[in-house]
């Protein structure tokens, strides 16, 4: 069902004080809750606390009659324990929050753009990934390039949800972004990834679709606070 498809997106600059904090805080659940108070930092806080919301958010546009059950792998990836039909998979980075939903098992990352150095770089690529960068960027954008780069080894890493048990370097990306290959998976060849690029993030999200078919959907933070009282 494509329905199940769907990215939902969030800016912690939405959350203009503590108060306005402290509602949106009111609307996640009690593990959520623990996770975000964990944090010492405020930016920390914001997006741990987007993400929570935004897979409230997946969660209720679903229609379930009950709340689902939150569980993790043995090695760490998140899963609803009584919905095997539904998945879903969270990422932040800078001010921005992402959750992705799908009917097949799927994994996403957004990271900020960022530096990287030569010695950067030869660590978690391969050869012939930064020679293609370097081909394509010229002397201009090599940073934007490696970072979608990144965020495709990154969404295939969380697909799997192994943990350290997958490198950047055990996976290998060819031109286009096809998967040539993963250490110890000889099915990621079906394997695809989609990605959103804008002047601050590349979004890549790895599932079974050659395009994702789920729509973007930004969600205004101060309209969940509107609906929860008008609820």
């Amino acid at each position: 069902m494509h329905g199940k498809n769907c990215i939902y997106l969030a800016d912690t600059h939405e959350i203009t004080d503590r108060r306005m904090f402290e509602e949106l805080f009111r609307l996640i659940p009690p593990e959520r809750q623990e996770k975000v108070s964990r944090f010492l930092r405020d930016e920390d806080k914001y997006l741990s606390l987007c993400a929570g919301l935004l897979l409230e958010e997946g969660i209720r546009q679903l229609g379930l009659s009950a709340e689902p059950t939150l569980a993790v792998t043995d090695k760490g990836k998140p899963y609803f324990y009584d919905l095997p039909g539904v998945f879903f998979n969270l990422s932040h980075s800078g001010h921005f929050a992402v959750c992705v939903f799908s009917d097949r098992q799927v994994g996403v990352d957004m990271e900020c753009i960022r530096c990287f150095d030569d010695r950067l770089a030869e660590f978690v690529f391969h050869g012939d990934e930064i020679g293609r960068v370097r081909e394509e960027a010229g002397d201009t954008a090599c940073d934007a390039l490696y970072t979608r780069l990144w965020t495709m080894k990154e969404s295939i890493m969380k697909y799997y949800g192994e943990g350290l048990a997958l490198e950047p370097k055990d996976i290998h990306i060819g031109r286009g972004g096809q998967i040539i290959g993963v250490k110890g998976h000889p099915d990621a060849r079906h394997l695809h990834i989609s990605g959103i690029s804008t002047a601050e993030t590349e979004l890549s999200v790895c599932s079974e679709y050659e395009v994702f078919p789920g729509e973007q959907k930004k969600v205004c933070l101060r309209g969940l606070l509107s609906g929860k009282k008008r609820g």
